[in-house]
């Protein structure tokens, strides 16, 4: 779960006048001490007698970094919008590690050393008295401080050349631009007992300890401060995935609508993360904000400026995040639907809504996509036979509103180029009744973003978890000021198979959800023979589409041969 804290006015505008410290020791002023790069330092201060060695931190966080700086998790995630201080934060908190880690090493990387140089590398050196320093070796990209700790700046494009450290902490700045292997290649570098003390007898031997995990004696550990530290904006990639949901605690700053919930499973007790908006930044400029919001979409000022994760550029459906909810108990008299995408080399995936027609809910009439089934390396008969299983658990008999629909392209196409059937067709020999869905892309994306943006279409969190995180990876193509092709007004066409498939059913749903004639609802099971005869007659199976009066036809579950004899 996320917790929310909320700014703290009064430590939020907390000031110091420099000009007015004293040194503790001698009480003589304070001066801005020389940094490593020849200029004042930003916030280190020492006492105008040299001969003192009286160094002074004049920096006041604010209440959001005081709260990252005095964390202590192994991983810990610093995800913040434009402006929200997390690049001063994160350097603060090397350089507090760096200083109170005799013999550590630290490594600062992101994905090119440019990354490095425009932004914590800069404001690190700049911070950095030179009386703290033993050698600075810029041709090296490495700094070596009094106390012997190493701070290396490194490029993280190519995994090989990280793969030789032994680090007590790593800092990987802009994470989102950096491979997912980097990081995991990282998660083993960080094992440098130098950020270990360990509990002694009384003559100062380590005292040892059973691991059951390895099956083996170890030290005992009093205190350890390693750490891996990533920073980046807000991103659907694996910033979000295996950092920001896997976390076992998350906190959110300042105000916000935002809620995150990872499942106990996934969440790793160790790994902490922290969101903060732009405006948890009371240092900004006046309207920076304002500014920075002016003429900017939505997706962007949520993503950008409120540290969001539920947005991203270019989504097909940037409000699919916004309808996510809980999962709960469907009652079982709502009518159900469904949709089917078949994949030859990749997924086949099945999607399963409820209609709540009577507005239950919400107080609008509404679908809840609440389960799926995702098959892969499968022949026709197994997926029918898994359908058919699945079907059973989470549909109740007689409930669906529309005849299912299917990838219309996969349904008219044969298995084998010899083969006359076609998939479609082995699918209703196999007792699993499907209609084409919708060919036209543009109308079905029209057609679901209007029911999503109109809060008619609900996802569940748990029961749709796959479909969703593909809704969030479905992007077309990134916007650029080049002259523009028809296919960049399109999708990029991966991982998108349960996404499809219930574009491939909503399409056939009115917009309103209409609740049907009472005289269909009225309709037997006895009668199934004879629709089932009809249906065949007027629906050529080896057509691309269909026109049929039943293809457009909404109803509720008993008028349609569902699957055949479950």
């Amino acid at each position: 779960m996320s917790s929310k804290n909320q700014p703290n006015p009064v430590n939020a505008y907390t000031y110091i006048d420099r000009s007015t410290l004293r040194c503790p020791n001698c009480y003589l002023p304070l001066i801005p001490a020389q940094s490593i790069r020849g200029s004042d330092c930003s916030n280190w201060m020492r006492c105008s007698d040299y001969s003192c060695k009286t160094f002074y931190l004049a920096a006041v966080p604010l209440p959001h970094q005081h709260h990252i700086l005095t964390d202590s998790s192994h991983y810990l995630n610093v995800l913040g919008a434009y402006g929200s201080g997390k690049t001063y934060t994160t350097y603060m908190a090397d350089l507090k590690h760096s200083l109170i880690t005799p013999n550590g090493e630290t490594l600062i990387g992101a994905d090119t050393l440019v990354q490095l140089e425009n932004t914590i590398r800069k404001d690190l050196e700049r911070d950095l008295p030179e009386e703290f320093v033993k050698q600075y070796n810029r041709q090296k990209n490495m700094i070596t401080l009094i106390n012997l700790h190493i701070i290396y700046w490194r490029h993280l494009a190519e995994i090989g050349d990280i793969r030789s450290y032994n680090l007590s902490r790593a800092h990987v700045v802009e994470a989102s631009e950096v491979k997912y292997e980097a990081y995991v290649q990282l998660q083993s570098r960080i094992r440098n007992d130098a950020a270990i003390v360990y509990y002694t007898d009384a003559n100062g031997k380590p005292l040892v300890e059973y691991d059951p995990d390895t099956q083996s004696m170890r030290k005992k550990e009093k205190l350890n401060w390693i750490q891996l530290v990533t920073e980046s904006n807000p991103d659907a990639n694996w910033i979000k995935d295996e950092a920001l949901l896997k976390s076992g605690k998350i906190h959110l700053h300042y105000e916000t609508d935002e809620e995150y919930r990872v499942p106990p499973a996934d969440a790793v007790p160790f790994m902490t993360s922290h969101i903060i908006p732009t405006k948890a930044n009371t240092y900004l400029p006046q309207n920076f904000y304002e500014n920075m919001a002016r003429g900017k979409p939505e997706w962007w000022i949520r993503r950008f400026l409120k540290g969001s994760f539920r947005y991203s550029e270019g989504l097909v459906y940037p409000n699919w995040q916004t309808n996510i909810v809980p999962d709960f108990q469907i009652p079982p008299e709502w009518p159900r639907l469904i949709g089917f995408d078949y994949g030859l080399s990749d997924n086949s995936h099945f999607v399963f809504g409820a209609l709540d027609l009577k507005g239950e809910v919400y107080g609008r009439a509404a679908i809840f996509w609440y389960s799926e089934l995702v098959l892969s390396n499968m022949s026709i008969s197994q997926i029918a036979k898994k359908y058919r299983e699945h079907v059973r658990r989470v549909v109740p008999p007689n409930s669906v509103y529309t005849l299912p629909r299917m990838d219309p392209i996969s349904y008219a196409t044969r298995t084998r180029v010899s083969d006359k059937k076609t998939i479609g067709t082995l699918l209703k020999e196999e007792g699993c009744y499907f209609l084409p869905g919708e060919v036209n892309l543009d109308y079905r994306i029209l057609h679901l973003n209007d029911l999503i943006d109109s809060a008619r279409s609900y996802f569940f969190e748990e029961g749709f978890k796959h479909t969703n995180k593909e809704a969030l990876e479905y992007k077309f193509p990134p916007k650029s000021l080049e002259k523009r092709t028809k296919k960049d007004d399109k999708p990029v066409d991966i991982r998108n198979h349960g996404v499809n498939a219930v574009e491939f059913i909503t399409s056939k749903v009115s917009r309103n959800l209409k609740v049907p004639d009472s005289k269909v609802h009225q309709y037997t099971p006895t009668d199934r023979p004879a629709i089932t005869t009809r249906l065949k007659d007027q629906w050529n199976p080896l057509a691309e589409s269909s026109t049929t009066t039943e293809d457009n036809r909404e109803g509720p579950a008993s008028l349609f041969p569902v699957g055949g004899n479950f």
